[in-house]
């Protein structure tokens, strides 16, 4: 009697030692994008999503956040019902236009202590007005003149860091891609260049 009442023991605690290595294991599993992976339905990403909601779409879920104080709107993009794209656009508006490559230099700098050394980097003179006076250089980001870029690549997806602009707006944003769906994302690029013919 004894005997068994100690083996019932020894499979209690087995069970629940199997279960503790386990749990953390199940709920550490990685994501892609902040609490959500690839693949995931509208459905999923609502339930992983804890921002505030802005708007649902076709095609879209919209959300805001902040991020090391800088105000964002996350984009979460699908296609055939499935997370395969997704955004930060950063919102905020500097009077001193140098601030956006200031900002962009602080986001680099956190994806690179994330993600390790970039892919590819690089920044693009288009006009050359301002080059030699870089007080300027964030109105000729906003001009459509310098342009930056960063990219890194993990086993899952592509990180794209961007700071553009054009007729004195500037864009600053995050983009996360996954390689699973490539080939999804590229054909569905494809459909809608041809739906205007």
């Amino acid at each position: 009697m004894m005997r068994s009442h100690f083996f019932k023991k020894i499979i209690i605690i087995t069970t629940l030692l199997n279960f503790n290595f386990i749990q953390p294991c199940l709920s550490q599993e990685k994501s892609d994008f902040r609490k959500t992976k690839w693949g995931m339905t509208k459905k999923e990403v609502k339930l992983a999503e804890v921002s505030e909601f802005i708007q649902e779409r076709i095609e879209k879920l919209i959300y805001t956040t902040a991020l090391k104080g800088l105000n964002a709107v996350i984009m979460y993009n699908f296609i055939e019902e499935k997370l395969v794209e997704s955004a930060y656009m950063f919102v905020d508006k500097h009077s001193n236009k140098n601030d956006y490559i200031s900002d962009y230099l602080m986001l680099k700098k956190i994806l690179t202590k994330k993600y390790g050394k970039t892919k590819f980097e690089a920044t693009k003179w288009r006009n050359d007005l301002y080059k030699s006076d870089n007080q300027h250089w964030g109105t000729a980001v906003s001009l459509g003149h310098l342009a930056y870029f960063a990219k890194w690549e993990t086993t899952s997806s592509d990180i794209f860091l961007s700071l553009a602009g054009e007729n004195f707006e500037t864009s600053l944003s995050i983009q996360y891609t996954s390689n699973k769906f490539k080939t999804l994302i590229e054909e569905e690029k494809e459909k809608k260049e041809l739906e205007p013919f």
